[in-house]
């Protein structure tokens, strides 16, 4: 333990058929793993240099270690994913965090293209005053949550993989008197449509600040279209 702030990025090993399943078929299975690693890559790239946070990759399934320490490196934590769904899963990230002895953590997925480290930043800041951190995403759901305690109710009994994820969320979180602070909006790459809405963001000159910060996945991208 370096620092009293930790990330967390939940990754699933990089198997064919098994990561970015909604890209099929228009995409391929390899073409589709080919994507969800580049996209860690660059994201990892842009927060192994976060100062002040330890990151933390959590995994499943949980005899995939080897397959991401020899794809990710040997410089960062590894922790198996534990729970029946992903809202247990989160929450016991969250509490094995806390029993490490950090103070803050914030937990984000591994496929938002735009995330940036400054988004981490804010989220760490805006617990200083607030239960728990939201950064919520175009499609009802969220990318980022943020938080200084364990908060099982924000977890538990939730829709997931819906377009209410968030709004539940939050409505648990009035019920139990949790304040709320968020991060700016953002999207995930979930689909063949975003998949092309980034491919065209990284084209426009306007944006070549993104492509530079997305070199791996332009250049898959760039192999696929």
């Amino acid at each position: 333990m370096t620092s009293s702030h930790a990330l967390i990025f939940f990754m699933k090993a990089p198997r064919p058929g098994t990561v970015k399943t909604r890209l099929q078929p228009q995409l391929t299975p390899v073409q589709s793993r080919a994507l969800y690693m580049a996209l860690a890559e660059d994201l990892l790239a842009h927060f192994r240099a976060h100062r002040g946070s330890d990151s933390f990759i959590y995994y499943t399934p949980p005899d995939g270690e080897a397959e991401m320490r020899e794809w990710l490196g040997s410089d960062l934590n590894y922790v198996p994913q534990q729970g029946a769904d992903l809202g247990e899963k989160m929450h016991r990230a969250f509490t094995d965090i806390f029993d490490r002895g950090y103070r803050k953590a914030a937990l984000a997925g591994s496929d938002i293209p735009l995330l940036q480290p400054r988004d981490i930043t804010t989220a760490f800041d805006l617990l200083d005053d607030h239960d728990a951190v939201f950064g919520p995403s175009e499609d009802g759901g969220y990318y980022l949550v943020a938080l200084k305690a364990p908060q099982e109710t924000l977890f538990r009994d939730i829709t997931w993989s819906t377009g209410t994820v968030y709004r539940e969320t939050c409505r648990k979180a009035v019920q139990a008197g949790l304040s709320l602070g968020e991060v700016e909006r953002r999207w995930d790459l979930d689909t063949i449509t975003e998949v092309r809405r980034l491919w065209a963001l990284l084209n426009d000159p306007e944006m070549a600040g993104h492509a530079q910060a997305l070199p791996r996945t332009r250049q898959v991208l760039a192999e696929i279209f």
